[in-house]
C-alpha cells in the first residue's frame, strides 16, 4: 500500500501534530482494552452491513477501521497526523486489507464527496478540532441521506473535560472541545440528525482526576470489572437518569434525515 495521499490536508500544526507524532507508536491495537473502545467498536458493528462504505474520520492508527473492514463493502480511514497514518498503512498492509483507504486530510474540510458513506464514525477525535461545529457540518454533508453517524462526545460538567482542558493548554493545544447534552442535541438537530441511541460513561471515573486518589489503581477494577454494560458499574451509573448529563463521554448514534 503507498503512502496515503495528502489530500486536503493543511499544514499540520502544531502542538498536537507532535503530541500525536509521539504517541503514534504505542496508540494501542485493541478494541477490547477498555469499556470505551468496545462500546464505540460495538456500536458500529451493529449498524454495517456488508454492502455499507464507511469513513472512519480521524482514524489515528487504524484501530476501529481494521476491525470495522471485514464487515463492510469499502472503508475510508482519514487522519491528519502522518505518523498515525503510517501506522495504519503497516498493520493494514500486514494484515492483507484490500477495502481500506488512507487519505490524509482535515475533518473541518474534508477532502471527501457528498452523500458518499453509509457510516461515518468518529471516535476520540471532535474534541481537539478547533471548530467542532464545522466537522460536524462536514461529516454530515459526506453522509448519504439515511446514513448513520457514531459519535464519541466530550460531557462538559464533568471533571474529565477540566482536567484534559489544562493538559492540552499546557502542551500548546487550545484545550478540548467539550458539550452540554443539550448543546450537541441541538446542534444535531440543527444538521438534520435525528439520534437514535445515546451511551454514557465516565461519571464514575472522575476519581482519577482527585488528587490523591488517582493512585487507587483498583478502583478501577471495582468500577470496570467487564466491558459487558450488564457487568460494568461506571456504565450502568453513568446512564441512570439524573447522572447521564453528567458523564465524561456519550457515544451518540444518529440517522441523518432522508430528505436532507
Amino acid at each position: 500500500m503507498n503512502p496515503p495521499p495528502d489530500i486536503g490536508a493543511p499544514p499540520p500544526s502544531t502542538a498536537l501534530d507532535a503530541l500525536m507524532t509521539g504517541i503514534a507508536g504505542n496508540y494501542g491495537w485493541k478494541v477490547d482494552a477498555t469499556m470505551s473502545s468496545w462500546l464505540k467498536a460495538q456500536l458500529a458493528r451493529r449498524y454495517l452491513s456488508p454492502g455499507s462504505l464507511l469513513c472512519d474520520a480521524g482514524c489515528a492508527n487504524g484501530l476501529f477501521v481494521r476491525y470495522l473492514a471485514p464487515h463492510c463493502a469499502h472503508a475510508t480511514a482519514l487522519d491528519l497526523n502522518a505518523a498515525m497514518l503510517e501506522q495504519a498503512r503497516i498493520m493494514i498492509e500486514q494484515e492483507g486489507f484490500r477495502n481500506i483507504d488512507l487519505v490524509r486530510g482535515d475533518l473541518m474540510r474534508l477532502p471527501l464527496r457528498d452523500g458518499t458513506y453509509d457510516m461515518v464514525c468518529c471516535f476520540s477525535t471532535l474534541l481537539l478540532v478547533p471548530d467542532a461545529d464545522a466537522a460536524l457540518r462536514e461529516m454530515t454533508r459526506i453522509l448519504k441521506p439515511g446514513g448513520i453517524i457514531i459519535l464519541d462526545i466530550a460531557g462538559r460538567y464533568n471533571l474529565s473535560a477540566l482536567y484534559w482542558a489544562l493538559w492540552y493548554r499546557r502542551r500548546g493545544h487550545f484545550g478540548i472541545r467539550a458539550f452540554s447534552y443539550g448543546g450537541i442535541s441541538e446542534t444535531l438537530r440543527r444538521l438534520d440528525l435525528t439520534t437514535i441511541e445515546a451511551h454514557a460513561l465516565g461519571f464514575c471515573d472522575q476519581w482519577k482526576y482527585v488528587p490523591g486518589l488517582h493512585l487507587l489503581k483498583r478502583l478501577e477494577r471495582v468500577f470496570h470489572r467487564s466491558p459487558d454494560p450488564v457487568h460494568n458499574l461506571d456504565y450502568r451509573v453513568s446512564n441512570a437518569p439524573g447522572l447521564f448529563r453528567l458523564a465524561n463521554r456519550w457515544y451518540i448514534v444518529a440517522r441523518k434525515d432522508a430528505a436532507g
